[in-house]
């Protein structure tokens, strides 16, 4: 059987991250699982996002991308990756 897989993942969590990497391999090795990785992050508040460039989310969003790229090709699913 032959399903897609979302996984979120917490970057700053790298036991939680390892472990979620771990069996998406595992779905993309066994099941020929594509998978689609997003990194979540906790809500900043108001106060704090006002005072950030305007680029800085952005910039975040294209190192999150990176980093996840880079898992996915340190774990052996990059090719599976969406």
């Amino acid at each position: 059987m032959t399903a897609d897989v979302l996984a979120a993942i917490d970057l700053d969590d790298a036991a939680g991250t390892a472990l979620v990497a771990q069996r998406c391999r595992d779905l993309a090795v066994h099941n020929d699982s594509a998978i689609a990785l997003i990194h979540v992050r906790p809500d900043l508040p108001d106060a704090y996002v006002r005072q950030l460039p305007r680029q800085w989310d952005e910039n975040q969003r294209g190192e999150f991308e990176q980093q996840l790229r880079q898992l996915a090709v340190a774990h052996g699913f990059d090719q599976q990756l969406q």
